[in-house]
C-alpha cells in the first residue's frame, strides 16, 4: 500500500492539483492543435488552386482527405476502385459544394475543420495516457538516479538503449522500457505490452529479469510467453473528468482482477497496482478497500506528488 494513502480520501486530489492536471491536458491538446493547424494550411493551399468543385476530384494529393470529408473513411476508400471513389465524391460535391456557389471553398474548408475536430476529440484520451506515462517515467528515472542505481531506457523512436547518465527528460515520451539493477536483482519495466497470457495490452509490466534482447523478436516473444518472468502489472487511468475516470477504473479493476486470478491458477503471486487521476469519492473508496484487502497491492493518484513518488519507489524496489 502507498505510504501516503492512509484513508480513501487521500486519493482525491486538491482543487489546485486538479487544476494543474487539467492545465497539463489543455497544453498537450494545444500542442496537438498546432499540428492540425499546419494540416489545415496545407489543405487550404492545395484546394485554393481550384476554381470549381469538379476539378478537385482529379487531385490525388487530397483525394483521401476529400473522402473523409464526404464521410468515407480512409480505410474504406483505399479498398474501393477509382470509379467508385469519383462517383461518391461527385454526389457529395453536387449535394453540398455546388449549391454553395462561389463560397464552395469556404464550405469545403469548414467541413475539413469539423473532421479534424472529431480526430482531435478521439486523440485527447491518447494525450492523457501519454501524460500519465511521462509523469511515471520521469519520476522512476528521478528515483533511480537518486539511488545511484545502474539503469537504461529503451527509446522507441531510435530503437536503442540509452544509458541512464545520457538520458534526457524531454525524451520521456519516447521511452518504451526501463531496465535497472537492484540488490543483486535485475528488473525491466515495459509500457504498453500485449501479454500472451492475458491477450491484452497491459499499461505497465515489470519483469523479474532484464536479461533479454527486446530487439530480437523471437527471443523476446519466448521471454514474455513465460509466466515466471512476470513480477508486476499496473494500469494508468486518466480522463478529462471524474465520471470518465470512474468508468475507466471499473474496466481497469476487472482486468487487474483477471490478471491476479490467471497467475494464481499457475501458482504464481504477482503484484498489481492502479495509478490514476481525477478520482471521485466512490472510486477512491473502492480502490482503497481493494488495497486493504490485498486484492490490489498498491495505488496512487498521479496528480499528488507524494503518492507518485512513493509508488515509483515501490516499483523500483519491489
Amino acid at each position: 500500500m502507498n505510504k501516503c494513502v492512509k484513508k480513501s480520501e487521500d486519493l482525491i486530489a486538491s482543487s489546485c492539483e486538479t487544476r494543474e492536471y487539467a492545465l497539463n491536458i489543455a497544453l498537450k491538446r494545444n500542442e496537438e492543435v498546432n499540428i492540425y493547424l499546419d494540416q489545415v494550411k496545407s489543405f487550404k493551399s492545395v484546394v485554393s488552386e481550384h476554381k470549381d468543385p469538379e476539378e478537385l476530384i482529379n487531385n490525388d494529393k487530397i483525394k483521401l482527405d476529400l473522402c473523409e470529408i464526404a464521410g468515407i473513411s480512409k480505410k474504406v476508400s483505399k479498398q474501393w476502385e477509382q470509379k467508385d471513389i469519383e462517383l461518391s465524391l461527385t454526389q457529395f460535391f453536387d449535394g453540398f459544394l455546388v449549391p454553395a456557389g462561389e463560397s464552395f471553398l469556404e464550405e469545403l474548408i469548414s467541413r475539413y475543420l469539423l473532421r479534424l475536430g472529431e480526430g482531435l476529440k478521439s486523440r485527447t484520451q491518447q494525450l492523457i495516457d501519454q501524460l500519465l506515462k511521462e509523469k511515471l517515467t520521469k519520476k522512476i528515472i528521478e528515483i533511480l538516479t537518486k539511488k545511484k542505481l545502474t539503469f537504461s531506457c529503451f527509446n522507441a523512436r531510435s530503437k536503442s538503449w540509452v544509458e541512464g547518465a545520457s538520458f534526457l527528460p524531454e525524451t520521456s515520451k519516447d521511452v518504451k522500457a526501463i531496465k535497472w539493477d537492484f540488490e543483486n536483482n535485475s528488473r525491466m519495466l515495459y509500457f504498453g505490452l500485449k501479454v500472451p497470457m492475458t491477450n491484452k495490452i497491459e499499461d505497465v509490466v515489470i519483469f523479474n529479469s532484464s536479461n533479454i534482447n527486446i530487439k530480437k523478436m523471437a527471443l523476446f516473444n519466448g521471454f514474455i510467453g513465460n509466466p515466471y518472468n512476470y513480477l508486476t502489472f499496473g494500469r494508468l487511468v486518466g480522463a478529462e473528468d471524474p465520471v470518465g475516470s470512474a468508468l475507466s477504473w471499473q474496466a481497469a479493476n476487472r482486468d487487474l482482477s483477471e490478471v491476479k486470478s490467471l497467475f494464481k491458477e499457475k501458482t504464481m503471486d504477482i503484484s498489481t497496482f492502479f495509478a490514476g487521476a481525477f478520482m471521485e469519492a466512490a472510486t477512491a473508496k473502492e480502490i482503497y478497500s481493494l488495497c486493504e484487502s490485498g486484492k490490489l497491492d498498491n495505488c496512487a493518484n498521479l496528480t499528488i506528488v507524494d503518492q507518485l513518488t512513493d509508488i515509483c519507489d515501490w516499483l523500483v524496489c519491489n
